[in-house]
């Protein structure tokens, strides 16, 4: 017993506590790049079974792409734009961006960051209707995104001794 009365292995409940900063800082960053690799697989999910309820094509636009060979889908002619979806950790593994990088390109020379922005948010101009893809799937993931974090640190500080 010691003076205080407290037993117990103190070397290793100072090492854990010496530890815990960088331990919880490790597990948020797994955690950060977990949650990208998700929120980008369901991304990519949603372009695939076209589950978003997003507008209709303009009359006569699934024939035009019909007779170019490219796919009748929503948001997807030749899937560049969904292949484009990825994922870039930053910050020392502290922030992850999920999306279209601005190094991106197409073959026919189209900015993919712009046509990426046009279907997220529409285009008065071009008289195309806003078809979100990124905000929805990021609205769809984050409660997971959120228990992930919590359970990675509860995790961490269960282990202290």
């Amino acid at each position: 017993m010691t003076e205080s009365g407290f037993t117990g292995n103190w070397d290793k409940a100072i090492s854990d506590l010496d530890h815990l900063g960088t331990n919880v800082l490790n597990a948020v960053k797994l955690t950060t790049h977990q949650n990208a690799l998700i929120l980008q697989a369901t991304i990519t999910k949603h372009f695939q079974n076209q589950d978003l309820g997003w507008a209709a094509l303009k009359k006569g636009y699934p024939e035009w792409k019909a007779a170019h060979g490219l796919s009748n889908q929503i948001l997807i002619a030749t899937s560049t734009l969904m292949q484009s979806i990825t994922t870039n950790i930053v910050d020392g593994g502290m922030t992850a961006f999920v999306g279209v990088l601005r190094q991106s390109s197409r073959k026919d020379g189209a900015d993919p960051i712009s046509i990426a922005a046009v279907h997220e948010f529409g285009s008065e101009a071009r008289s195309i209707k806003k078809r979100p893809y990124l905000i929805p799937s990021l609205k769809e993931d984050q409660p997971k995104m959120k228990e992930r974090y919590v359970k990675a640190i509860t995790d961490i500080l269960s282990e202290v001794g």
